[in-house]
């Protein structure tokens, strides 16, 4: 049965809709998902899917290659794309995220497809991966207002390097028909997009990564807050009822739950702090690390602890920095809420965030202007030559 030309379009859009779609509703059902396999199967059920389903790509482009009887350079790139595929993976420490890396692979691939159903120059790669980071910044925003998923920008750029990495495998290891690319029609379809990255980065940081400061301490090594480090280790209203009332349903069981239910800011942060030194004290007999987030507790965030079975007895304390003393000479970095952005004010971004925007605007309608330009000479060339 023969599909008309605009019916396959549609087709080829709707599929990367679909799986758009699909990555978007299974975000709340991934963790759980995630639970159920590892406790029904194995805990090496994801990664092993994950290694089959990237082997069976390799095999499949493998083939194709062999076929069109690839220079000895194409299977160089291969060989680069893997390694770079494995060390992208190696560097994702949850397990879940790595499927989600596979998935915006796919994502890019469904795009170009459909984007080259209209255009095969170069210029559609772009476009393409514009439109990977868009989706994702999208993903991260759901994730962030999600109760058992984070939003971390890092993770956009992780969504945009998977996109990245499928495209150049598309165009280098299957190496389609490609024309010339046209700057001006690329650049029309461009600079909305970057444009609107640009705006939802900006929108993200504001709503979800939040903006603090990086605090250096000589004697115990350096982490990150949302207080200024002159505010620190003084009292702040809400500090009696973090104490008395947040504190004491603290446990292991329910520490991602009570986490997600705290709506102010710093009680979060003072909770890590408190949870990272129990694992490593209790679960990973990582006295060193538990030394000095107990530290950084004592001396920045005692009145959140004070008087709680949280305040570790001298006893304690002297017990677990004898157990840590020999790895004193190591520089101690906290990762608790190293998502908060330290470098620049949320003012200093937004003023670049305008100024970019600015500066696209006018390329916008520079470009526009310039294609409206050879429209009316490539219809004046036709009308000569009927």
């Amino acid at each position: 049965m023969m599909i008309s030309l605009p019916v396959k379009r549609i087709l080829l859009w709707l599929q990367a809709a679909l799986w758009t779609a699909i990555i978007y509703l299974t975000l709340p059902y991934a963790p759980i998902w995630r639970d159920w396999l590892t406790e029904k199967l194995t805990g090496y059920f994801i990664p092993i899917t994950v290694i089959v389903l990237l082997v069976l790509v390799l095999v499949i482009t493998i083939v194709r290659m062999v076929r069109r009887r690839s220079t000895l350079q194409d299977y160089i790139f291969l060989a680069l794309l893997i390694a770079a595929y494995y060390y992208s993976l190696s560097r994702i420490e949850i397990l879940i995220e790595q499927v989600h890396f596979l998935e915006y692979g796919l994502l890019a691939y469904l795009i170009i497809r459909a984007i080259r159903f209209d255009r095969q120059d170069s210029g559609g790669y772009w476009t393409a991966g514009l439109l990977v980071a868009v989706i994702g910044i999208g993903d991260e925003f759901i994730q962030g207002l999600l109760a058992n998923r984070v939003g971390e920008l890092h993770d956009v750029y992780l969504n945009a390097l998977s996109g990245l990495l499928a495209l150049c495998w598309f165009r280098i290891c299957l190496k389609p028909y490609e024309t010339k690319s046209d700057s001006v029609a690329t650049s029309r379809v461009t600079l909305p997009l970057v444009g609107l990255i640009v705006l939802f980065i900006g929108v993200f940081n504001s709503r979800l990564s939040e903006f603090g400061y990086y605090v250096e301490d000589p004697e115990i090594g350096s982490f990150y807050s949302r207080l200024p480090p002159d505010k620190l280790g003084k009292e702040f209203p809400g500090c009696e009822f973090f104490a008395s009332e947040i504190l004491p349903k603290l446990s292991e069981d329910n520490y991602s739950g009570l986490l997600h239910t705290l709506e102010n800011p710093l009680h979060g942060e003072v909770m890590v702090h408190i949870f990272r030194r129990w694992k490593r004290l209790n679960r990973d007999k990582d006295y060193y690390v538990a030394h000095r987030e107990n530290q950084i507790l004592e001396k920045y965030f005692k009145p959140y602890i004070q008087g709680t079975k949280f305040h570790w007895t001298p006893e304690l304390k002297r017990q677990v920095e004898d157990s840590a003393a020999p790895r004193f000479d190591e520089y101690y970095l906290s990762p608790v809420s190293a998502h908060i952005i330290t470098s620049f004010s949320e003012r200093e971004q937004w003023i670049v965030v305008w100024i970019i925007e600015g500066l696209i605007l006018a390329g916008f309608f520079f470009v526009v202007r310039r294609w409206r330009k050879i429209e009316v000479l490539g219809r004046g060339k036709r009308n000569c030559l009927k």
